[in-house]
């Protein structure tokens, strides 16, 4: 192997490990949004009192940061866990229902 090789190969690894480096930040930071979302969202909703379970779990289950802030916006602006529901539009019912604002049937 020559110099030119060794350094090229050199050169090479470290980049990668610079890419993999910053994609694992990236990731890292995305969860930790995801998660500081979530957490404000479940505590924005406490001046309710405790959470149904199934609205809990879904808030939990979402991953989309975009619906997680338009989540925690209407949170901030409801008065009632039934007004958040409504403004939250893809959270079901603490009954099950139906769905509020878009239903995932289509019939509304």
């Amino acid at each position: 192997m020559s110099i030119l090789e060794y350094y090229d190969e050199e050169l090479h690894m470290r980049t990668m490990k610079e890419i993999y480096t910053a994609e694992g930040y990236a990731e890292g930071r995305a969860e930790g949004l995801t998660e500081g979302l979530r957490r404000g969202v479940v505590n924005l909703m406490a001046k309710f009192g405790p959470l149904p379970e199934k609205v809990k779990i879904q808030i939990e289950e979402q991953d989309d940061p975009n619906v997680l802030l338009r989540w925690q916006n209407a949170a901030v602006d409801a008065q009632s866990l039934d007004a958040f529901l409504r403004a939250a539009g893809d959270l079901d019912t603490p009954s099950g229902e139906k769905d509020l604002g878009t239903s995932r049937s289509g019939k509304d």
